[in-house]
């Protein structure tokens, strides 16, 4: 009971909750293994998981051609290569021009090292992508270069620019 109670008032998102419950079974595991708790004791027994509920938000065609007129060069890359590409902000920031290629089955390298999921994977670039992607084009060299901190600056300055809400992951799933 007093778990249950902890954890309701931590007053956090479903996901922080369902974190802390995870840590802390992680640890009675772990006090079971070392023979500081009976192996027969549960502390967590009956605290489930709650509910994440999540809600999907997308750039409308509309609101991702307002973005694009209102990005710079140097913020455009980031933006096609997130709604057109889905990547990732971190994949992008960690991609290299050396990755991707316009040859004659386009696509980019997301190696396992720069990946969420840590497995490497082959993104098609269509033919939209292709065509934001070619005036840019270099032969190797960070894609994005102007460091973390800026990334999300520019984003935020294109967005109010263009008059348009900027979204959480919305260009990674717009795409």
């Amino acid at each position: 009971a007093l778990i249950q109670k902890f954890l309701n008032e931590l007053k956090l998102s479903a996901r922080s909750v369902n974190n802390f419950r995870k840590s802390l079974k992680t640890l009675f595991e772990f006090a079971r293994s070392r023979k500081y708790m009976p192996k027969d004791l549960d502390p967590m027994e009956g605290i489930s998981k709650q509910r994440e509920h999540s809600t999907l938000e997308i750039f409308t065609p509309e609101e991702m051609s307002a973005l694009l007129s209102a990005a710079a060069s140097k913020s455009l890359l980031p933006l096609v290569l997130g709604g057109f590409a889905g990547l990732r902000s971190a994949e992008i920031e960690r991609l290299d021009w050396s990755q991707i290629r316009l040859s004659a089955e386009p696509h980019l390298i997301v190696n396992a090292n720069q990946a969420k999921t840590r497995s490497r994977r082959l993104v098609p670039i269509t033919p939209n992508l292709a065509g934001w992607l070619e005036p840019h084009a270099k032969s190797q060299g960070p894609v994005w270069p102007l460091g973390h901190d800026y990334f999300y600056e520019s984003q935020r300055a294109v967005a109010l620019k263009a008059d348009v809400k900027w979204k959480q992951n919305a260009l990674r799933h717009s795409f």
